[in-house]
């Protein structure tokens, strides 16, 4: 999982946890509109982004929606 969520951000170099979590469900064949799985997703995602950023690895930042956008250092 972390793989992809890195290779999704080098792709597309700012990313939400909602929309990493997608592109990560859609990676493994998982149904993307199951709003129940994509919530559970979403909370490993976030867990994921928290250690890297504590890492210094990762960075967030207030994007225009009020979520924390994603990027690699």
């Amino acid at each position: 999982m972390t793989r992809i969520i890195f290779a999704a951000l080098r792709q597309h170099e700012r990313m939400t946890a909602p929309e990493l979590a997608v592109h990560t469900m859609a990676a493994h064949g998982m149904n993307t509109s199951d709003q129940g799985m994509r919530k559970t997703v979403t909370k490993r995602v976030m867990s994921i982004l928290r250690h890297h950023i504590g890492r210094g690895i990762l960075r967030s930042e207030h994007g225009p929606e009020g979520l924390l956008v994603w990027s690699v250092v």
